[in-house]
């Protein structure tokens, strides 16, 4: 198994890394589907919604000897399955989690846990004063990983052709995380 540098930035994802980004998640969805996870399918994440983050500069990684390796999508676009759920922060300025994702050869070298950190920072960089995310029920590291990471549940949501709701995640950006 690939050893993961200490060193390895992250870095904002460019329009020409479509290919390489396409290559991750579907490296990522066919491991998923190996393990009767049935999260991300030829429907979802499509190769249009990465061309939407890249082109709005909202898609950061790691990449290692030229393979990226991890990426998330750091932006406010929420579902509209999460109105109306029991929101922590009623008042302030959310920003959302997508697409949070590890190769499959890098999973559990804590490469999701640094992507999740660096949205956090992104997120407190700027004037938002909570991270909302869903996460698929039955992707239990997923779900660890977030709780671990101080990650309240608010509910769950239910979106066609998946077997399982997906949990809907707040985290108050606290004085701690900004800069």
């Amino acid at each position: 198994m690939p050893n993961t540098d200490q060193d390895m930035s992250i870095v904002r994802a460019d329009y020409t890394e479509l290919e390489a980004v396409t290559e991750l998640y579907a490296a990522i969805t066919r491991d998923m589907r190996e393990r009767n996870i049935d999260q991300w399918d030829e429907y979802y994440p499509t190769i249009a919604v990465f061309q939407n983050d890249l082109h709005n500069k909202q898609m950061y990684g790691i990449q290692k000897e030229g393979q990226w390796i991890g990426a998330v999508v750091v932006n406010e676009a929420q579902d509209t399955e999460f109105e109306g759920l029991s929101w922590q922060d009623q008042s302030g300025k959310a920003v959302v989690i997508h697409r949070l994702a590890v190769h499959p050869d890098y999973q559990g070298q804590g490469i999701g846990k640094k992507l999740l950190q660096f949205a956090e920072m992104e997120a407190a960089a700027h004037p938002y004063t909570s991270i909302r995310l869903d996460a698929y029920s039955a992707n239990l590291a997923a779900i660890g990983m977030y709780e671990k990471a101080g990650y309240t549940k608010v509910g769950e949501v239910r979106y066609p052709f998946h077997n399982h709701p997906f949990y809907v995640y707040e985290k108050i950006i606290s004085k701690e995380l900004r800069p």
